[in-house]
């Protein structure tokens, strides 16, 4: 059943010709996917990302449309180990994590919780998947927060990880036909 959705979002993915439109679909699908509460999508560019794309169904919810596009604004990230999505753009590995406010002290990267305070929103889970063209180049960081089970944010399932993992590839090849 998850390798039939896989292959209908990488169709839907490959037919879409407008940037924004398929940025916000590989959002959505990945969010549909591991019925996380919110996502944001990065885009390489030389050695910095461009955070492009974001959801989050608990501002739209509470605050309104306009206060969710509100709440993002775009701006860019250096490519290093010290804040999540460059670590991953950086490594190239998978971050899943747990508890965002309780991140182990020996790692190099750390959640910064200035949104969280801003907009009285709190980051419990995430998976930081990296975005990887034919040739393992890293095109773009796909990052998914809150993975909601009975109402509440849980943890993201490991077995998450390599489907999203796919999804995110299918997403930059379909960046390059842009």
């Amino acid at each position: 059943q998850q390798i039939e959705k896989l292959v209908k979002i990488a169709i839907s993915l490959t037919s879409e010709h407008n940037l924004e439109k398929l940025l916000n679909n590989i959002v959505t699908e990945a969010r549909n996917f591991t019925n996380a509460d919110a996502g944001s999508l990065y885009i390489k560019e030389n050695d910095e990302l461009i955070f492009m794309i974001s959801q989050n169904d608990t501002i739209r919810r509470r605050d309104g449309a306009e206060a969710e596009r509100k709440a993002y604004k775009k701006f860019t990230l250096p490519i290093n180990k010290k804040n999540l999505a460059g670590y991953v753009a950086f490594t190239g590995e998978i971050l899943n994590i747990p508890d965002a406010y309780n991140i182990p002290e020996d790692v190099e990267y750390s959640h910064k919780k200035d949104f969280d305070k801003q907009y009285n929103y709190r980051t419990v889970s995430m998976i930081i998947i990296p975005m990887k063209d034919n040739d393992s180049n890293i095109t773009g960081v796909l990052q998914l927060i809150n993975s909601i089970e009975n109402g509440s944010p849980v943890p993201f399932k490991k077995e998450f990880e390599n489907l999203i993992l796919s999804m995110a590839s299918q997403a930059a090849l379909s960046l390059i036909h842009i």
